[in-house]
């Protein structure tokens, strides 16, 4: 991370305290390399004083000189995500900027790889305002020598002013000037989010929570607060409807430090979530903070969701274990109070409006990938394939994001231990009345590297539920090969890149999947690969590759009806030869299919064999995606084998991260597996790795029924909404996070 030139801070001691340079960080007129921002607190060299006159006198080497010459570098500030109000960034190159400054009303952007370069470090300085402040909207100012552009920043997108002339006209300064006069709110701060004094008593509980069955909470209430990071006091507008359907509206109070959880787009959904302190009830609790997509009609509030899936779920009798329990939740200051602006102003290609959204959820979930030996993954995926089950079979909502990080492992806040696991983030979710609905723009919906084959390789496709039944396979694959060793070995990296994060992209438009796909469309099931010393693991992946296989038997006839109608670029040529396919197992799968039942005496599933093949994909003995039932089923035979062998055979426990491609011998993944993530303004949002991106020429995209190319805004993050504005289908809806998620 570079840094900017400068800033506009707030006047206050934090503030000042935060930037201040002190001369132990300046040695010889050099300053010492910048601490990155997530870091342990500093020694007590480093640490800021909290009252720089107290400081005692450095010595001869750290004094700075009393009379610094031209161009010394012993007065220059620290840089402080948390306290700056408006970026300066300024280059004294006209090839190296992000705009022109030549002429007034050309086009402002300069479109050379150094102007694509500096846009894009202007945009990763206002991503982290926006992460580590709570804020509307935010200003830049951008210099080139003598001449400046204003620029205005909100979740949408940016607004640049034409080029002044500072020496010669007053816009920049009476812009300065005005910031200076303006409120909190004028200048970009949001007016529900209160700045509390560290020493304040709620401040004080927060920091002293504590819970001996709870370490790894207490840890990250440390790594919420530390290093002097400012506390903020949020106010929630809860929105709850009544059974008459009246709206009570109420508003309760939360203490949050550093976010928790965060994407890093700086335009679209933008996510954030914190570990929050209810200062109600005293207790932990966890806070998602977003900017949601308004479309009347096609888009809610994501507290509306939940409430529908646990008023439905209770009425129908069914558990709501599997699901987070709402606390409160509502747009930002009142229904749609805080909306962006910038959306307005963009003619073309023009985004959504989006409107800020708070809701807390009681329970604080551990990520998937902590779950402790893959007896345990068989049985928290199973606990979220059933919540998704019956999410859509009683409550008719179908979640549309199934991916590692919205499977989160439920914990037992009075306990101290896992209980499951629970399905979140439902944000994108559709109502079952809704999926008649054709979409409005393509690969919008989901995380990239977790998507059905079927939803990547047509992007215009109707969402449905064998997509988000087929998500759920992808997640156990990827936790599969990042945690067990297989017999891929040397061809991990390559077939992971192609199977998670492959794709093309034309005329705007991103394609992927084939690897997916060609993986299991064979005339025989293919097992992709084979893992280390674990029988109902690999009985697990067979399982998987007979019901992908079946499942896309059964999807072959619109394939190729789609293929022929398009010209589809992977399905044209050859079948690629797999990483694996010297290795791979190639099963007649006449072999036998082992359904549950239960023991009445000792309520354990016992397994009954059953004759099948797979000669008829779209019959019950074979199994599929287009329901939940196979996978379930699947999930529940692995489960019992892992029961049935537990006395005999060893435990078979997570390994270490398989994705270590240039460490092997570290712990820590040097491979980030975070296929949702894009970069700003450059990469479509419902973002596949830029790492393993192939550009074919000459392939004809999607046409509408008017015959016209349909393209999409670029821009945003991970995963995203497929909604456009009441423009028309014409222009590319919303841009939005990932997690990438």
């Amino acid at each position: 991370t570079t840094i900017p030139d400068g800033g506009i801070y707030l006047a206050s001691d934090q503030a000042r305290r935060a930037t201040k340079l002190l001369p132990a960080r300046v040695k010889k007129g050099k300053t010492q390399p910048e601490p990155a921002e997530e870091r342990p607190d500093p020694g007590p060299e480093e640490r800021p004083d909290p009252d720089p006159e107290e400081r005692p006198d450095p010595g001869p080497e750290e004094r700075p000189d009393p009379k610094p010459k031209e161009g010394s570098l012993d007065n220059v500030a620290r840089r402080s995500w948390h306290w700056v109000n408006t970026i300066i960034e300024g280059k004294g190159s006209p090839d190296r900027c992000a705009f022109h400054f030549s002429k007034h009303g050309e086009t402002f952007l300069r479109s050379s790889k150094e102007g694509k370069a500096a846009l894009g470090q202007l945009a990763e300085y206002m991503t982290h305002v926006f992460k580590y402040q709570h804020r509307t909207f935010a200003y830049a100012i951008y210099f080139f020598r003598n001449k400046a552009r204003l620029i205005y920043f909100d979740r949408t997108g940016a607004a640049v002013s034409d080029w002044c002339d500072f020496e010669t006209d007053l816009y920049l300064q009476e812009f300065v000037y005005r910031l200076a006069k303006a409120g909190d709110a004028e200048r970009g701060y949001d007016p529900t989010a209160t700045l509390m004094p560290p020493d304040s008593p709620e401040v004080q509980e927060f920091l002293a929570w504590d819970n001996a069955k709870l370490p790894l909470f207490r840890q990250w209430v440390q790594q919420a607060t530390e290093r002097s990071c400012p506390i903020y006091k949020l106010e929630v507008t809860s929105e709850m409807r009544d059974a008459s359907g009246e709206v009570h509206t109420a508003r309760r109070y939360f203490l949050v430090g550093r976010p928790h959880a965060c994407g890093e787009a700086l335009v679209g959904r933008c996510t954030r979530g914190y570990i929050a302190f209810n200062l109600a009830e005293k207790t932990l609790c966890f806070l998602k903070d977003s900017w949601r997509a308004v479309v009347p009609g096609r888009t809610r509030p994501e507290h509306e969701v939940y409430q529908r899936l646990h008023a439905r779920l209770n009425a129908s009798g069914c558990s709501t274990d599997g699901l987070p329990t709402l606390l409160c939740g509502g747009d930002v200051g009142g229904h749609e109070a805080q909306k962006t602006r910038v959306h307005s102003e963009i003619t073309q290609a023009q985004p959504v409006p989006r409107a800020h959204h708070r809701l807390v959820l009681c329970e604080v979930g551990l990520p998937l990938e902590k779950f402790g030996d893959f007896h345990s993954l068989v049985q928290l995926i199973r606990k979220a394939v059933d919540t998704h089950a019956v999410a859509w079979e009683h409550a008719g909502v179908l979640h549309r994001d199934i991916s590692v990080s919205n499977i989160l492992i439920k914990y037992d806040m009075k306990e101290g231990k896992a209980v499951g696991s629970m399905l979140c983030d439902w944000d994108l979710s559709k109502y079952k009345e809704e999926l008649v609905l054709e979409p409005t723009q393509p690969d919008r919906t989901g995380t990239w590297a977790f998507k059905s084959a079927l939803s990547l390789l047509f992007p215009w496709k109707r969402y449905e539920l064998s997509d988000d039944v087929e998500s759920f396979v992808h997640v156990l694959h990827y936790l599969i090969l990042r945690y067990h060793r297989t017999s891929l070995r040397k061809e991990l990296k390559a077939f992971v890149d192609s199977y998670f994060s492959d794709y093309d992209e034309h005329h705007g438009i991103h394609y992927g999947g084939d690897k997916k796909w060609r993986l299991f469309d064979h005339d025989a099931v293919v097992t992709p690969y084979r893992v280390v010393s674990d029988q109902p693991l690999q009985s697990l992946v067979d399982g998987l590759a007979v019901l992908c296989h079946n499942q896309y038997q059964l999807k072959r006839p619109f394939v190729e009806e789609m293929t022929a109608k398009y010209e589809h670029p992977f399905l044209a040529g050859p079948d690629p030869v797999s990483p694996s396919a010297g290795e791979g197992v190639f099963l007649d799968y006449v072999g036998l299919y082992e359904e549950l039942e239960e023991n009445p005496e000792t309520g354990v599933q016992a397994l009954s064999s059953q004759a099948a093949s797979v000669s008829s994909p779209s019959g019950s003995p074979g199994g599929n995606l287009e329901k939940h039932k196979d996978l379930i089923l699947l999930l529940g035979r692995v489960n019992s084998l892992y029961l049935r062998l537990s006395a005999s055979a060893p435990k078979s426990d997570k390994q270490r991260d398989q994705f270590d491609f240039q460490r092997r011998e570290s712990n820590t993944s040097i491979f980030k597996s975070n296929f949702s993530t894009s970069e700003h303004f450059d990469l479509a949002p419902s973002g596949p790795s830029s790492a393993s991106k192939r550009v074919r020429k000459g392939v004809r995209g999607t046409t509408g029924a008017a015959g016209k190319q349909r393209k999409r805004r670029k821009g945003g993050d991970a995963r995203n909404d497929d909604y456009s504005s009441e423009r028309g289908e014409g222009n590319s809806g919303a841009s939005g996070s990932g997690e990438d998620e």
